[in-house]
């Protein structure tokens, strides 16, 4: 299979089914961006890969999720993420401090708390969260910016009916009311619900030492022609993941697409991936 990839980015394209069990190639394109102090972003010489699966800040399953997988098959909207270290604005030791962070329409504000004053606080600090009811389905008890875990409400609510009528009448397959909602990683208030247009401003407060920040998306479209063995299929890809790392100055970018392709996948001769805008 060949693929053409004319941007910076890094692009992964995979096979699978969506939530009707037809079959798919998930389009996925990833961009790493530097920040400046103008508000603008710049295409940054290393860009981060494309995450095959979850990464934890400690031990798997016990710590929060620190990078949450990239490989969704499908995500309605976009996801506003924020990692990193709540700070004193005037750089003294804080036990508390409030957080602001947002993007287009949405704006979140949040205490993160420590039991001692430090320089900074970890923000994974506010992904702690406890179960009320047993480990699914448990109301979620963090209030923070990162990943939201899947097995908490609202999240876990779309995932779906997985009984014994699934099992014997649509295993391997998503049940029938699956929701794509599942796919959404943010905390629900950072949920857009719908896709950015990629030149929106981001903010955020009380993360850095060196003051707030205010950085302007590049307004990027990116586009991906899917090249069958008897026809292209050329589609925009949906911008629907903001994950901004102060500490690490940079924003990430993530595009998808999802590309019907039922018994044609053996057609598929490759992908081509460009870019305008910027």
């Amino acid at each position: 299979m060949d693929i053409r990839n004319e941007t910076p980015f890094e692009f992964i394209a995979l096979p699978g089914y969506d939530k009707d069990g037809l079959e798919v190639f998930t389009n996925i394109v990833k961009g790493t961006f530097a920040i400046h102090g103008n508000r603008s972003l710049a295409i940054s010489e290393n860009q981060v890969p494309i995450a095959m699966a979850d990464e934890y800040w400690g031990e798997p399953g016990v710590s929060p999720v620190k990078y949450e997988s990239d490989l969704a098959v499908f995500k309605p909207s976009t996801d506003l993420i924020l990692l990193g270290y709540a700070y004193h604005p005037d750089g003294r030791k804080i036990s508390r401090m409030d957080v602001i962070f947002g993007g287009g329409s949405k704006r979140k504000k949040a205490a993160v708390t420590c039991a001692e004053a430090r320089d900074r606080i970890p923000l994974a600090l506010m992904d702690v969260f406890g179960a009320k009811k047993g480990l699914f389905g448990s109301e979620n008890l963090g209030n923070g910016f990162g990943f939201y875990p899947r097995q908490y409400k609202p999240r876990i609510d779309f995932a779906g009916t997985y009984d014994e009528h699934w099992r014997t009448e649509r295993f391997p397959f998503l049940p029938v009311d699956f929701d794509y909602r599942y796919f959404q990683s943010a905390y629900p208030e950072l949920v857009s619900g719908m896709y950015l247009r990629g030149s929106e401003t981001i903010f955020a407060e009380n993360v850095s030492s060196s003051g707030p920040i205010t950085a302007d998306l590049p307004g990027i479209a990116v586009s991906i022609e899917t090249v069958f063995e008897a026809k292209s299929v050329h589609a925009k890809a949906e911008l629907d993941t903001v994950i901004l790392e102060p500490e690490e100055n940079r924003v990430l970018l993530l595009w998808r697409q999802m590309v019907p392709c039922h018994n044609q996948i053996k057609d598929i001769r490759g992908f081509v991936v460009g870019m305008s805008g910027f």
